[in-house]
Parts: C-alpha cells; sequence; structure tokens
C-alpha cells in the first residue's frame, strides 16, 4: 500500500507529464493511428500503385528487360520489390530535372504509374516520426515524448487501479459532475489501454533516442550492422555474364533461409556485386534488417546479416519498428493499433479537460 506522500509525489509525476507533452502525444498519437495504414492511404490516393492481379509474376529479370525497354538510355540501378499480390515494383529515376518514381506491374512489366513530390501518407508517417519538418532532431525529441507517455502509463497505473477497484469495471458515473465523468472515462480508457501505451511508449523511445547513436560508432554498429568497407570493396568493372537477378536471389534465400527481398541493386562499375536487403519470414524483426552481398557471377556470400543470428541488443532494436506500426501480423492488428492510437490520443485530452474544470474548481472557491 503506498504512503500518502508518495502518492501525491507519483500523481504530481502524472498529471505535469501529461500536461507538457499532452499537446504532442496527441498529434503523434493521431497521426500514429493514420500511419498504421500508410501502404494502403498511398494505395488509395495514388493511381498505378495497385494493379489486378492477373497469373503469375513475371521473373525480376525480365521485369527489367522490359523497363530498359519503356525507358531506353536511362539507367536502372535498383528496384522494389513488390511485396503482396496486388501491388506493384517501384524505382526512381530523373529525368530532366525532376526525380520521378515510377510503378511497375509485376504480371506484365509495363509501366502503371509515376509521381513525384511528396505525399500525403508520407507526411503523416514523417510527421509521427519527426513532427515532419524536423531532421534526427526531432525523431530524438519524439522519442522523448515517448518516454513521457511511458512514465505517463506506469505512474498512472500505479494511482488509479486502486480507485478503479472501488467501482464495477467499466461503471461511469453518469449522473455526477462533468470533472468525474470525464475522470471515470480517463480512467477506464487508461486501465483498457495501459499495455499498448507501455509498449508505445517503450518502443517509440527507442526508435527516437537511437538518433544519439550518432555520436557513438560502437552504439551506431549494434542497431544498424552494415557491411564494412572490406565487404563492398571495387572490384573488376566487367558485368557481362553476370547471374541473372532471379538466380541471385536464390542464392541468397540458399544463404539466409526464408529470405525474402524487400530491395535489389544491381551490379554496377563502382559496386560490382549484387545487394539484397528485406526481411525473414515469419520472424518478428524490422524492414530491411535481414541484408546480403553476393559475388556478380558465382552467387557466393560476401556478407550477411540475419536478423535471427544478431547479438541481443540488436534483436531488441529490430523489434521495436514493428511492434511500434502492428505491422507483424495481418489487417485486424493494424485495425487494434489504429482505435488504442485514437484512445491514446482521447486520454491526452481528457486529461487536459480534467484539470483545466480542477483548476476553474479550485480558483471558485478560493475567491468564495
Amino acid at each position: 500500500m503506498l504512503k500518502p506522500a508518495r502518492v501525491r509525489q507519483l500523481y504530481a509525476w502524472h498529471k505535469w507529464t501529461g500536461l507538457i507533452t499532452g499537446i504532442f502525444i496527441f498529434i503523434l498519437s493521431l497521426t500514429g493511428a493514420m500511419a498504421v495504414f500508410k501502404h494502403d492511404i498511398d494505395a488509395l490516393l495514388t493511381p498505378g500503385l495497385k494493379v489486378p492481379v492477373t497469373g503469375e509474376r513475371l521473373p525480376l529479370e525480365t521485369v527489367f528487360s522490359s523497363i530498359k525497354e519503356q525507358l531506353p538510355g536511362k539507367r536502372l540501378i535498383y528496384l522494389d520489390i513488390a511485396q503482396w499480390p496486388g501491388d506493384t515494383h517501384n524505382f526512381s529515376m530523373k529525368l530532366g530535372d525532376t526525380k520521378y518514381q515510377f510503378f511497375v506491374n509485376p504480371y506484365n512489366g509495363e509501366i502503371s504509374g509515376r509521381r513525384t513530390g511528396e505525399t500525403f501518407a508520407n507526411v503523416l508517417r514523417q510527421t509521427h516520426l519527426r513532427l515532419f519538418y524536423f531532421k534526427w532532431q526531432g525523431r530524438v525529441f519524439v522519442g522523448v515524448m515517448g518516454l513521457a507517455l511511458l512514465i505517463s502509463s506506469i505512474t498512472g497505473l500505479i494511482i488509479y487501479f486502486p480507485f478503479m477497484k472501488k467501482l464495477s469495471f467499466g461503471q461511469i458515473r453518469w449522473k455526477q459532475k462533468l470533472q468525474l465523468i470525464l475522470s471515470d472515462w480517463h480512467k477506464l480508457i487508461g486501465i483498457t489501454t495501459i499495455i499498448f501505451n507501455i509498449v508505445i511508449g517503450l518502443t517509440g523511445a527507442v526508435l527516437g533516442l537511437e538518433n544519439l547513436q550518432r555520436y557513438s560508432d560502437t552504439a551506431k554498429a549494434v542497431i544498424h550492422p552494415k557491411p564494412s568497407k572490406a565487404d563492398r570493396r571495387d572490384k573488376p568493372a566487367t558485368i557481362e555474364n553476370r547471374l541473372t537477378i532471379d538466380a541471385a536471389l536464390l542464392k541468397a534465400q540458399e544463404a539466409i533461409p526464408r529470405f525474402v527481398a524487400e530491395y535489389v541493386r544491381l551490379p554496377r562499375a563502382k559496386k560490382n556485386h549484387w545487394y539484397f536487403k528485406g526481411h525473414v519470414d515469419r520472424h518478428l524483426s524490422a524492414k530491411g534488417t535481414a541484408w546480403i552481398i553476393l559475388d556478380t557471377h558465382t552467387g557466393a556470400t560476401i556478407a550477411k546479416e540475419d536478423p535471427r543470428q544478431t547479438q541481443f541488443l540488436t534483436k531488441a532494436y529490430n523489434v521495436s519498428e514493428p511492434l511500434h506500426f502492428g505491422y507483424f501480423a495481418g489487417p485486424f492488428v493494424k485495425v487494434l493499433y489504429c482505435l488504442l492510437g485514437l484512445a491514446s490520443g482521447l486520454l491526452s485530452i481528457s486529461g487536459f479537460v480534467i484539470w483545466i474544470l480542477k483548476w476553474r474548481g479550485y480558483k471558485r472557491n478560493r475567491s468564495a
């Protein structure tokens, strides 16, 4: 049983972390709830980003050959590989002074659309990640907001759970004053979303404060393992008689079982090797955490990173992103994350309104 002095101390932590960071946590909760559906929003607003599923996908080598025919004289270096049925392969290229993103139908190899400029879906995500306009400093600030949400959630659980036991679960005292009604709602939402908010606060803090790794080469190597310069060394410029993309991908999947490629970079003069990046199927880890570099002609492994075989701290960081954005399972989890994210925003609003009502009551009592 907590002593009254300790309860008051925890309540002060809960109140002031909520008041000081409330507006930011509300913005982050709202944009985060929408960013869960970033891929779906992008597809809905962008013609050509989704295509009809018509049979089997073409081999990637055939897709590249088709792109070269449609854009003669242009050098294609990499391709973002379609991940779901109906998705397109995507790549970027400059035409004149303008950089375009092109969409390629994986079933017939035809360019289905293109776009340039910022997208609404990415504005949502970048607002959630860094308040859009800010760079790595914005990421660190959002990480601090994650810590604030974590502190607010834990202190709220400790100080309010005993009070919740006095009421039947879910009971709202509708006949009382607005302050009590909102207080009941605030406690109920806080208790029912407590696990979600702790997970979101903790993972948000990790993903944001991770940007401080720029001050430590050791931390950078742990958080983002990358090929060494020796692994990416230049080789003879010839790429004649190279493996096909599909043959190279099979070699990658032999080296990393259950490897799913999200990105491929073709060999070229200064980086004459295959480079695939992706994830491991049915393994909880962020996208792009699995990668492999292969010899251009033999497919022999030069360097690789399997997220199942990394050190503990790397694994801990790698699970933060899927847990934070809810893309580790199907659409039901995404919907659940969206609803719980909106509920977190309601906590910020209700907490602020409750404080305003209390403050007004305090002012009235003093003037009476």
